[in-house]
């Protein structure tokens, strides 16, 4: 919802709508919050390098403005550091 103009995903395209870790990120050795927590970008030979730089921008702006406001990520710092 903080991308409307780019199109993005949580979880992987073979699970859509089902709450598990994609079987990919869990065999390429992610634990399961980390699998869970990934964001599917659909990209193709088409995509220009601007396009590739605009997304990257838009991410980057876009996470740290919900981390931001996330009380949930703020506990789940404060987890990873000790």
């Amino acid at each position: 919802a903080a991308l409307p103009t780019i199109a993005l995903s949580s979880g992987s395209a073979c699970a859509s709508g089902v709450p598990k870790p994609s079987h990919v990120l869990s065999a390429l050795g992610l634990d399961r919050e980390a699998a869970l927590s990934s964001i599917r970008i659909g990209i193709g030979r088409f995509n220009t390098q601007a396009e590739a730089q605009y997304l990257t921008e838009k991410l980057i702006t876009a996470i740290a403005e919900i981390r931001q406001h996330s009380p949930l990520w703020a506990l789940h710092g404060l987890r990873r550091r000790s």
